[in-house]
């Protein structure tokens, strides 16, 4: 499963890339918000 996680990174390491940014941004608005800011 990892291995093939990272084969997909290897082969789109952009667009891996954003992702991560989205998800990170993604919780970290989400506990943000939860925090009631």
């Amino acid at each position: 499963m990892l291995n093939k996680t990272i084969n997909i990174i290897k082969k789109y390491p952009v667009r891996s890339l954003l992702v991560v940014l989205i998800v990170v941004f993604a919780i970290y608005v989400i506990s943000d918000g939860a925090a009631g800011r």
